[in-house]
């Protein structure tokens, strides 16, 4: 007869394997940031590495600004990741639900 931590055990072991998935497939996502309307474009991925950097060849007379810019650019593709990496991560913890018996069910 399978009790209330038979069904518990097995959502943890789902929830695990979920996990598993969710880390292969948070590492492979992928943002652009931009800055000054699309100059400067900088790419992450889901480990925070840099795969690629564009910059506008007008931006190369003004080393002030293109450095202004590709702070920015790495800001935005900053906060799009964190963003992106949350609705992954709240939408998979989203599914475990506590089995009849428990506190919250």
């Amino acid at each position: 007869m399978a009790g209330p931590f038979d069904k518990l055990f097995e959502q943890a072991r789902r929830l695990g394997d979920d996990m598993q998935r969710a880390a292969h497939d948070l590492a492979n996502l992928e943002v652009t940031g931009e800055a000054g309307a699309g100059l400067i474009q900088v790419k992450l991925n889901g480990r925070r590495e840099v795969n690629e950097v564009r910059i506008d060849p007008q931006l190369l007379r003004d080393q002030a600004l293109l450095e202004d810019l590709l702070a920015g650019a790495m800001n935005d593709a900053l906060r799009k990741l964190e963003k992106a990496l949350g609705q992954k991560v709240t939408g998979m913890a989203g599914g475990f639900k506590m089995p009849g018996g428990f506190p919250g069910a």
